[in-house]
């Protein structure tokens, strides 16, 4: 009877610690500043606008994921380094290692490698996508083999990682949790460009660190527009005062702004304001100040009384990178509309150029503009 006991004694601590392996998780750089969550199911859907960047792993017959376990979130980062990831939980190392091999006998994956005993490949010679029997890493871009071997190196590292080294024991995590949608994000503002940043910290005390402010939104995608509704906030108390302060400035815009925003616009605010109360907070913003240094901007915005557009272009006459957009502001008539934007940022992804292509472009899919739809309810 003893031998009985201590045999299932031995069993059941085999099946624990069987069950014990790394949270997939972990494996996500503790360092991210950017983090999207998605439901796998919708991840994958048809309609969904990041398909296309595991479409490869998706059986038809079946749809599902090979290997990959489609009932939890897939994740998206940036990484503190600028690196742009993927992590998705493996169902199935031995059905996602099959394929992934017949993957590489079509030339769809390429440079196999080994690194502590997990599998590496490369993606259109551009993205390492490694994986063991818990998580499935795709992260990039890398330009070079002695970048390669480095990524490669950090992944496998990362796919051993605890969790106490997780990044969920991080701020960006905790305000994740607490988003309910299929699609949310928490991003801190310097992982957004620039002069999107430059938006989303207005109100933020002067000379506050971007990283100090945190873009918090639901996302929802329809026909090419990827759909950002949230807020800002901060975990600096400060910071966090200031903010929800300053969004009381921003009335519901009456003008239909999409009938304002033109083809060749790259990135368009629109809110509905009182200059004089805006002003202050423009002239605190470091980045918008020089987005429109040298224009009457600063005179026609402190004299608005309603609807305002600040539309960026990209200046094909630039030398330099501080000159590669050039700013107008109009102010705009009273309109009918009523459906309660109060502050909106529109990035048209059709109006960039070749030599202002995102590297992490390939990770939006189908997405032809992201909108930022401000929500002031806190």
């Amino acid at each position: 009877m003893r031998q009985i006991i201590y045999t299932l004694f031995i069993i059941m601590a085999l099946g624990l610690t069987s069950c014990s392996k790394s949270e997939y998780t972990d494996a996500i750089p503790a360092n991210s500043t950017a983090l999207i969550a998605i439901n796998a199911a919708d991840f994958v859907g048809e309609k969904s606008p990041f398909a296309s960047i595991l479409m490869p792993f998706v059986s038809d017959d079946e749809k599902r994921m090979k290997g990959i376990d489609l009932t939890r979130d897939i994740y998206l980062f940036a990484s503190g380094d600028g690196n742009l990831g993927i992590c998705a939980p493996v169902s199935d190392d031995y059905e996602l290692d099959d394929f992934i091999k017949r993957l590489a006998n079509l030339n769809v994956v390429k440079n196999h490698q080994e690194e502590d005993g997990k599998d590496f490949y490369t993606i259109n010679d551009q993205w390492v996508i490694g994986y063991n029997d818990c998580a499935l890493l795709i992260m990039g871009p890398v330009t070079g083999a002695e970048a390669e071997t480095k990524l490669i190196r950090r992944m496998a590292r990362q796919m051993d990682s605890d969790s106490e080294r997780s990044i969920k024991n991080s701020t960006l995590w905790e305000h994740l949790q607490e988003r309910q949608s299929h699609i949310r994000m928490v991003a801190q503002a310097c992982a957004l460009p620039e002069q999107i940043a430059a938006v989303v910290t207005l109100g933020a005390p002067k000379g506050t660190d971007p990283a100090d402010v945190l873009l918090e939104a639901e996302l929802s995608y329809n026909d090419g527009t990827l759909l950002l509704t949230g807020n800002t906030c901060s975990y600096n108390p400060s910071v966090r005062q200031a903010l929800r302060k300053s969004q009381s400035i921003y009335r519901p815009i009456t003008v239909d702004w999409q009938k304002v925003m033109g083809d060749t616009t790259l990135i368009g605010v629109f809110m509905n304001v009182e200059g004089e109360t805006l002003t202050p907070h423009l002239q605190n913003n470091r980045t918008i100040g020089t987005m429109l240094m040298g224009t009457n901007a600063y005179d026609q915005i402190r004299t608005a009384k309603g609807d305002v557009a600040i539309l960026l272009s990209h200046n094909e006459k630039a030398d330099t990178t501080d000159g590669m957009f050039s700013a107008k502001v109009m102010n705009l008539p009273t309109g009918s509309n009523k459906n309660g934007d109060r502050l909106v940022v529109a990035v048209n992804m059709e109006a960039l150029t070749s030599s202002m292509a995102l590297s992490g472009i390939p990770l939006l899919g189908k997405v032809k503009r992201i909108i930022y739809n401000m929500n002031t309810k806190q």
